[in-house]
């Protein structure tokens, strides 16, 4: 896929390829494992670590986590989508974390439109936090379990996946078994199959993949009213202290039995 960038050696046209990026001279350039990729050349660094430090990162973020930048972002996401045509291109210089790029590109998509979005940043340390923008997971779990044991057990993993920003929801009407996947609204899952070895290898069970189509919508708009009957479950709601988290430990251990 031929990307929004040109490379900085030659100003040939960027190829997206497996772990890289290429131009048609063989200049490559490696995609880190938190999805950025670094062009500034060697010899033309002025510092060590140009840009923002860890430290200065740190602060931004927690900064604009606050929210007092909110109204501006809502603003730029209007005139976003009314001064853009069906399949834009947008470009974000100086994108830092990527505060407003993510947001523009989901109020875009949101909009219908099929958007290409980049940003670029000099500090590598303001890139891995703009890689980690705009991924919103979402995870509907039961509020009423059929199993109490297999309940803690899910609940166990909850305050490392509420750390690294998912969103979890309790299904408080009662017991939820659907296994439902919808990815980017374009993919989709639905069936019977856990992502545990027992379902996958012993049980056989299935799933059937949706790519594309009207039906789409329809899981959306389910997701949509587990949603609303869902309470967001806080970290404060997790066992986090000395025994809790020895307690979902041993859970962990009899896992595979259960």
């Amino acid at each position: 896929m031929t990307s929004l960038f040109v490379c900085p050696l030659c100003a040939a046209p960027l190829t997206r390829q497996d772990g890289v990026y290429r131009c048609p001279d063989g200049h490559t350039f490696d995609i880190a494992k938190e999805g950025h990729t670094y062009l500034l050349p060697v010899n033309r660094k002025h510092s060590k670590t140009p840009g923002d430090d860890k430290a200065m990162a740190a602060a931004r973020h927690a900064f604009l986590e606050k929210g007092y930048y909110a109204p501006l972002c809502e603003e730029l996401c209007q005139l976003a989508v009314e001064l853009t045509g069906d399949a834009p291109a947008v470009l974000d210089s100086g994108c830092g974390e990527g505060y407003y790029t993510a947001a523009i590109y989901q109020a875009l998509c949101a909009a219908g439109k099929a958007p290409r979005m980049a940003g670029t940043d000099i500090s590598k340390f303001i890139l891995r936090l703009a890689a980690k923008r705009g991924v919103d997971v979402r995870i509907y779990t039961p509020g009423v379990p059929d199993k109490p044991t297999i309940y803690q057990l899910t609940r166990s993993y909850f305050p490392h996946l509420l750390r690294a920003g998912v969103k979890i929801y309790s299904y408080t009407p009662g017991f939820l078994h659907a296994k439902t996947w919808l990815v980017d609204d374009r993919i989709a899952a639905v069936g019977t199959v856990n992502l545990d070895y027992r379902s996958l290898y012993l049980h056989f069970e299935n799933s059937v993949l949706l790519y594309g189509g009207a039906v789409l919508d329809d899981v959306r708009r389910d997701l949509a009213e587990i949603e609303k009957e869902s309470a967001a479950v806080t970290l404060a709601d997790c066992r986090t202290g000395f025994f809790g988290t020895l307690y979902s430990a041993v859970l962990r251990l009899v896992a595979p039995l259960c």
